[in-house]
């Protein structure tokens, strides 16, 4: 298995020698930059991020007296293991695994995938969890809190990984701890100018796409709970404008960003190795066609579809990551999708989510109050299917509904990224690694709704398994 890719061989081997010659703080700032340079490529239309801001390589410790409510763990693969750093305003540690690299991205793999799986085998998803714990988390458990916010820098192979779905050796998840949140690196960090807190009188845009008109060319289902949870957002807010259906044409949605504090999206998304983005009325609304958007205004960007977090090559810091995108142009959250999500399921979540939101939650309590209150809920008799040809699947045991929601599938398919922005807290992100595509073919084998294009012949799937 690939563990990183081959082009930023040199840059990690860099980082290693600083490590190991003793100089750990000196070594996180160059892994830091590295993270943070694709802010300097390809888009100058960054409102909370000029270019000038990487000119210079900056220390980690001008950051650590703000992060008083977060503890970061920022991973790194280098050339001959794995490097743990673990940062707040009580300092700077890092712990070296040596040599491990290959068994921890296999390990990260599988768990991946068994996460993306509504039928995977519970002890064997269990074992991976304790495994994965000992790994990423034990050796520096001794700084976790249960009143500051993790907030995970995951690189290659750990891309996507759910840590709220981590068991530890006393059998708790590690979710249960508090909120668990992404970053793309400290360079990401925002300089929010917008309201602290998002309240019902925030400007909220709503676009809810059950199927796109049939004239752009792509095959999908309908997308039954997606009109209902629109309309369920959009009467969150006193000043909300719901473009449903036919309405969300491309120059709709793209017209009405610059004034929107909230953007939430439902409907089908596609990820293939040749076009990713979502899927409005009348057009696949990509990354590309976003990054001239003024989002100066927008605080939280809900991006309620399949894979929404990850680019086209499988990564979050791809750069045709939806969740990126949003995260480069200095909106403080994004909440995006891992995997293909389960269409009633992500529906429930939501409106746990934005209940707790507008309840004067931040954003990362609010997705960590509803991941728990999802997970503690009773599964269903009977599941709906959704497509050309309705049908019915049993659920036959009572042990299938009592882990029906306990399951990784169901209740962590979102991920809030994060710009270590103030007020409503660091955002949250969907997404993973090559074996991202693997829930979809287990989804079409059970029936499930999902948001997810599916593709014509000519498009294929790329870097899944």
């Amino acid at each position: 298995m690939e563990v990183v890719s081959t082009s930023s061989g040199a840059y990690r081997a860099l980082v290693q020698r600083q490590l190991l010659m003793g100089d750990s703080q000196g070594a996180l700032d160059l892994w830091e930059k590295y993270r943070g340079s694709a802010l300097g490529k390809g888009q100058a239309n960054l409102h909370q991020f000029p270019r000038t801001r990487l000119l210079e390589t900056r220390s980690i410790t001008r950051y650590l007296p703000a992060l008083t409510k977060e503890l970061v763990i920022s991973y790194a693969f280098l050339p001959s293991g794995l490097a743990l750093w673990t940062f707040d305003d009580r300092g700077l540690s890092v712990h070296w695994e040596e040599g491990k690299s290959e068994n921890i991205a296999t390990l990260a793999a599988r768990f991946r995938t068994l996460c993306a799986d509504p039928k995977s085998d519970l002890s064997e998803l269990q074992q991976s969890a304790h495994e994965l714990y000992d790994l990423l988390v034990a050796p520096v458990q001794d700084r976790l809190s249960n009143d500051r916010i993790l907030v995970t820098e995951l690189d290659g192979a750990l891309d996507g990984v759910p840590f709220e779905a981590l068991i530890d050796g006393h059998n708790r998840y590690l979710g249960d701890r508090g909120p668990i949140v992404s970053s793309l690196g400290i360079y990401y960090r925002g300089e929010s100018s917008g309201p602290a807190l998002i309240t019902e009188d925030a400007a909220a845009l709503i676009a809810a796409v059950p199927a796109p008109d049939a004239a752009i060319g792509l095959d999908v289902s309908p997308l039954p709970d997606v009109l209902r949870e629109g309309e369920m957002v959009a009467r969150k807010f006193r000043d909300s404008q719901l473009l449903e259906a036919g309405a969300a044409t491309r120059d709709a949605v793209l017209s009405s960003l610059s004034s929107a504090v909230v953007f939430h999206f439902a409907g089908h998304a596609v990820n293939t190795s040749r076009q990713n983005g979502i899927l409005i009325s009348d057009a696949l609304l990509t990354p590309s066609s976003l990054k001239a958007s003024n989002f100066s205004q927008m605080r939280l960007a809900v991006l309620s579809a399949c894979d929404t977090q990850d680019g086209s090559s499988g990564a979050f810091n791809d750069v045709d990551s939806l969740a990126r995108v949003f995260l480069r142009a200095g909106v403080p959250n994004v909440v995006a999708s891992r995997w293909s999500v389960d269409s009633e399921a992500t529906r429930q979540f939501m409106e746990l989510f934005y209940r707790n939101l507008l309840d004067g939650n931040s954003v990362a309590a609010s997705v960590h109050q509803a991941q728990a209150a999802l997970r503690s809920r009773p599964g269903r008799p009977t599941h709906t299917l959704v497509g050309i040809q309705r049908a019915r699947y049993e659920l036959r045991t009572r042990s299938d509904k009592d882990t029906y929601m306990k399951r990784p599938f169901r209740y962590v398919p979102v991920t809030l990224a994060t710009c270590f922005a103030d007020g409503n807290g660091a955002p949250a992100a969907f997404g993973g690694a090559n074996h991202k595509r693997s829930g979809d073919r287990y989804r079409r084998s059970v029936g499930i709704s999902s948001r997810h294009c599916r593709q014509r012949p000519q498009l294929h799937y790329g870097g899944g398994t």
